[in-house]
């Protein structure tokens, strides 16, 4: 059963909640069980979801024992479902089928994401048995700043603003149709992103995009000429991000990656984290 969550009875289920959220077999991403996002930072997104039009909260009892606490969000305008915390002791499985009978009126025609980790099997084997699309399958590499030592950067690298955004455009478009962050969505809010690319004989052949939220970076892709990987650009442009990341006092940096390269992350100090699945379906 789901019961809506009141603003007054936060603090008596709070606790409870983050708790389970420290467990990755038992919780959707974003996750707590890094170590370096907090309590209060639980406490905090928990807080403002009850200022936001379309954040809610629920709590999920079964045979009338409270087994889980729910903050999903949407966008409207994009018809767009997720989960900011899906943090379930027991039952994970039916939880989410209800969960689902929940929304799929209410929300029907929204592309709804649940990301976990692969140890999350419950709720991984629901997914597919629902017809869930796997769109994505990561190493989540993990970083901290106070351990990075600034490198050396490459010369042909530029930054990408207004006025030389078509040669990011080139280089991001082809990727557009698999991702929220397009490149009409990133030209929006343009002020908020730190692009960087790769020039060789004055042509962008890759590029890396991020930006910075408190005391975390977040890159979130680095695309490449014709889709072709290049394992010396990709490190020349994280390099880059890095060195960007430490000036701007970033405390610590995920990063949500393929195997190919994790040689490359290692060198730069990244450590593997966990394994990410993230699931789609248009309710």
């Amino acid at each position: 059963m789901l019961v809506k969550l009141k603003k007054e009875e936060l603090e008596k289920y709070i606790d409870f909640a983050y708790e389970i959220s420290l467990d990755l077999s038992k919780c959707c991403y974003p996750t707590y069980a890094d170590g370096i996002k907090t309590k209060k930072d639980f406490i905090d997104i928990a807080k403002k979801s009850f200022e936001k039009e379309n954040d809610e909260i629920y709590l999920f009892y079964h045979n009338d024992k409270l087994e889980g606490w729910i903050n999903y969000y949407y966008i409207p305008e994009d018809q767009y479902f997720a989960c900011e915390t899906f943090s379930i002791d027991n039952h994970m499985d039916i939880a989410l089928e209800e969960f689902f009978k929940h929304i799929e009126v209410d929300f029907k025609g929204y592309e709804f994401y649940f990301g976990c980790s692969i140890k999350n099997q419950v709720a991984i084997q629901f997914l597919e048995r629902k017809g869930f699309e796997k769109i994505e399958e990561s190493k989540v590499c993990l970083l901290k700043f106070d351990e990075y030592k600034i490198k050396e950067e490459a010369k042909n690298i530029r930054k990408i603003g207004k006025e030389n955004y078509d040669d990011f455009r080139i280089l991001h478009e082809p990727y557009d149709e698999e991702m929220y962050w397009d490149c009409n969505h990133i030209l929006e809010d343009i002020d908020s992103w730190f692009i960087y690319a790769l020039y060789e004989n004055n042509v962008p052949v890759a590029a890396i995009y991020f930006v910075k939220s408190k005391l975390m970076l977040e890159i979130f892709g680095i695309d490449f000429k014709d889709d072709t990987y290049n394992v010396h650009h990709m490190e020349c442009l994280m390099s880059k991000a890095l060195n960007e990341g430490k000036n701007l006092g970033a405390k610590y940096l995920y990063y949500f990656t393929e195997d190919k390269d994790i040689d490359v992350l290692k060198r730069l100090g990244f450590q593997v984290f966990d394994t990410y699945v993230c699931y789609l379906k248009r309710i």
